[in-house]
Order: C-alpha cells, then sequence, then structure tokens
C-alpha cells in the first residue's frame, strides 16, 4: 500500500507510519485532513517546492510538529492555517510568500521563532498578538509597514530587526513586549504610530538612523528630528533622575508612561503646555516645572501615584482636569498668578490642608477633597483663601472647611 493518497495533485490522506514525511513532488495542495490518521505520530514534515496550497488546520494538527519550513512556492497562509498549534516552536516562510491572512497563528503559544519573507509587503493587524514565547523574528527586506498591533503582548519577545525597507511602525505595534531590551529604527521610517511601546517595561533605548528624516534619539531617548519635541522615553531606561533638554518645547502623549527607574524629572519653561506626558508613571516621586510653563494640561500626571512633591513655578496660570488624579500628593504650593483649577485636578491626592489664591477664578467639580474606592468620600481637607473667593464658594457647596486669611 502507498504512503500517500494523492488525487489531483492534492495530497488527502497520509497512510504511513514514517515520524519523518517527505510529502511528494508534484503535489500542489495539502488537504485538511492529510494528516489526521498519522497526528500523533508525526513529528517531522518536508514541504516540496510546487506545493501553492495547505488547507488551514492541515499541519496545526500535529502535536509533535516543532519546527516547521514553507517554500516560497505557497503564495497564502490561509485564515487559521496554524491556530492553536500545539507543539510549534520555529516558523520558517519562504521568499515568495504573499499573503498572511488574519488569525493565521492564533493561539500558537509554543512559538519562538519566526522567519518572515520580505515578499510579504504587508501584513494583517494583530498577526502575533498574544504569544507569550514568541522571541526572536527575523523581518527580510521588502516589508514596508509593521501593522497595528503586531506584537501585541508577546512578553517573552527579545529582539525584532526591522529592515530598512519599513516607512510605517503602526499603533501598539509593540504594546506589552516586556522583554524587549532596545530597539533600532531605519532611515526609512516616517511614521510611528500611538502608544507604540506602551508598557515595554524592559526597554532601555531608541537608536534611530543617521538619515531618518522625521526622528532622532539621543541617549536611548526618542525625539522628533529637530529634537523639539521628546515623543518616548524608555521605560527601562537606567537612571532615577531625567534632566529634559532645554531644546523640547513639547511632549508625545504618555512619553514617560511605565518609566519604572524613573524618580524625578526637571522639565524646562521651553515647555509651554504640559499635556499628559507624565500620565501613569507610577515610579515617578518628584517633578520640577521650571518657570516659563504657563499650563498643565489635562491629566499631565494621571495616576502617579507615588508623586509626593511637585514644584509649581509663577508662570503656571492654569492647572487641567485630572492633571494629578490619583497622586501621591500630600501638599501642593499654588502660584499667585494661577487662575483655574480643572474639573478632578486633584482628584485622589490626600491633600490635608491647600491654601487657594485670590487669582483663582474657576475650581471645578471634584478638583479636591474627594476620593474613590469601593465608594466616593470626601477627605478631612481644609482649604485655605480669601473671603468671598472662588476658593470659599468651591469649599461651602462641598462642604469642606475653609479657613479665611
Amino acid at each position: 500500500m502507498p504512503d500517500f493518497q494523492i488525487e489531483n495533485d492534492v495530497l488527502t490522506d497520509y497512510l504511513g507510519w514514517d515520524a519523518r514525511v517527505v510529502v511528494p513532488e508534484g503535489v500542489r495542495r495539502i488537504a485538511r485532513s492529510a494528516f489526521e490518521r498519522r497526528k500523533e505520530y508525526i513529528e517531522s514534515v518536508v514541504v516540496p517546492e510546487g506545493v501553492i496550497r495547505i488547507d488551514d488546520g492541515a499541519l496545526a494538527c500535529l502535536p509533535k510538529l516543532a519546527d516547521l519550513t514553507l517554500p516560497g512556492s505557497l503564495k497564502a497562509i490561509p485564515v487559521l492555517a496554524f491556530s492553536d498549534f500545539a507543539g510549534l516552536r520555529s516558523l520558517i516562510l519562504g521568499e515568495g510568500l504573499e499573503v498572511i491572512s488574519n488569525l493565521a497563528f492564533s493561539g500558537c503559544r509554543t512559538l519562538r521563532y519566526v522567519s518572515l519573507p520580505g515578499s510579504v509587503s504587508r501584513l494583517p493587524d494583530s498577526v502575533f498578538k498574544d504569544l507569550p514565547n514568541l522571541e526572536t523574528v527575523t523581518l527580510h527586506e521588502g516589508m514596508t509597514e509593521i501593522p497595528c498591533r503586531m506584537f501585541e503582548n508577546c512578553t517573552g519577545l527579545k529582539s525584532v530587526l526591522i529592515p530598512g525597507s519599513v516607512t510605517k511602525i503602526g499603533n501598539q505595534a509593540f504594546v506589552n513586549c516586556a522583554s524587549l531590551r532596545e530597539i533600532a529604527i531605519p532611515d526609512a521610517v516616517t511614521e510611528i504610530g500611538r502608544e507604540t511601546f506602551w508598557d515595554c517595561a524592559g526597554l532601555t533605548g531608541f537608536a534611530v538612523g543617521a538619515r531618518n528624516p522625521n526622528y532622532m534619539s539621543e541617549d536611548g531617548v526618542l525625539y522628533d528630528r529637530a529634537g523639539t519635541t521628546l515623543l518616548r522615553y524608555p521605560p527601562g531606561r537606567p537612571g532615577q533622575t531625567f534632566v529634559v533638554p532645554d531644546r523640547v518645547t513639547e511632549f508625545g502623549d504618555c512619553a514617560f508612561q511605565g518609566a519604572r527607574n524613573l524618580l524625578r524629572v526637571m522639565v524646562p519653561g521651553t515647555v509651554r503646555k504640559l499635556g499628559g506626558a507624565f500620565r501613569w508613571c507610577e515610579s515617578l516621586e518628584g517633578a520640577i516645572l521650571a518657570d516659563g510653563v504657563e499650563e498643565i494640561a489635562y491629566d499631565a500626571f494621571y495616576g502617579c501615584k507615588r508623586l509626593r512633591r511637585v514644584i509649581i513655578p509663577d508662570s503656571v496660570t492654569e492647572i487641567g482636569d485630572m492633571a494629578f488624579y490619583n497622586c501621591g500628593l500630600e501638599s501642593i504650593v499654588f502660584p499667585d498668578g494661577l487662575t483655574r483649577i480643572g474639573k478632578q485636578a486633584f482628584y485622589g491626592c490626600d491633600l490635608k490642608e491647600v491654601i487657594v489664591p485670590a487669582s483663582v477664578r474657576s475650581i471645578g467639580e471634584k478638583a479636591f477633597g474627594f476620593y474613590r474606592g469601593f465608594w466616593e468620600f470626601r477627605f478631612s481637607l481644609t482649604i485655605v483663601g480669601d473671603q468671598g473667593s472662588e476658593a470659599e464658594r468651591y469649599a461651602r457647596e462641598n462642604k469642606i472647611r475653609f479657613v479665611p486669611l
């Protein structure tokens, strides 16, 4: 009896007993049920050039198959082709492959190494999402984009070499790649999406190509080409203190999120408006804002639960909504020129007493004095201010103790 059942160039059934299976020359397609009969015995499969299609699940049913190389004649990987592949550790895809479908690798939780050919110029979003044991990915020249969420939650990922042909890195492409140590951004990359490196706790630095027109790096920190916008501070960068360069005028959203070693930061006066740069910077203990900063905007220090000390300069006139929401602040000194304190600006801060200057004309709802645990309640807070002032109004309406100056 022959080892293979082949009908019209389609391998429909393997009847042999060899642990190492060599698919015969001339086979163009491998049917979904081809190896089902001997799936518990097969340890390796050699797929020859000429095979142009492998049905979804045809190989994923083999629990002992650990290493797989596919030929360049294979032009497409179908939906769910390797879904829940129990034992696959290494996958090398041949040059010539053009399309990888959605969810092709869904549930391949043992996969450690993947080599993608340059002939696959575009990939679907989330193509390797939630593969915790994936450690190394080799991407070849020809690929033009790292799609959105490509490596999201690949917590074991240690190494990715981005080829020089890539021009775009999508939103959240490396979210929660906790083991990634350094990322090299080549010259051709002109767009990096939002939250691309969120929760990359081990990331110690960026290295940007010298001729990149849009980005630069300095001491491992990522900036725009002019160096005036600090885009991303590596979450795992060593050093407890960081002095923002004087040339910087603005920050990227969540620029310092997750900076686990950073305890103190100094922001220059060239940054007129401080937005959500330090959101969820949970290790931060102190911040000094230089004279020239005018606005501490919406959720600037949101969730900095260890933040104990902030020096606010006289130049600040506004503190925006949720600017210090759920921070560890126990005291704060407001400058005399302050005019507005936004909604929930100090919600969740354990402030015992605040002196509000007469210059303040607006205090938003639940700006301070409130905390939400299992239920919302008011702190034992004292507000000090002028009689007839906005501070007195806020204290009276929220049943908070008021002491006139």
